[in-house]
């Protein structure tokens, strides 16, 4: 019984860890893409200002 106790023991934890894990790449990848999105959105602003700023100078 007290084998089995163990073992049972260190059957869930794996599966815990197991899990924890599956959640830890899901936030990763989301964390990710969060962060590639707010760049992506950041760089285009970026752009968008030195479109802006170069029409302003022909226009002038």
């Amino acid at each position: 019984a007290e084998a089995r106790h163990m073992l049972g023991g260190r059957g869930g934890r794996g599966e815990q860890d197991r899990k924890e894990q599956e959640v830890f790449h899901g936030s990763l990848i989301s964390f990710t893409s969060l962060t590639g999105f707010i760049y992506l959105a950041e760089a285009r602003r970026q752009a968008s200002l030195t479109i802006k700023r170069r029409l302003r100078r022909i226009m002038i």
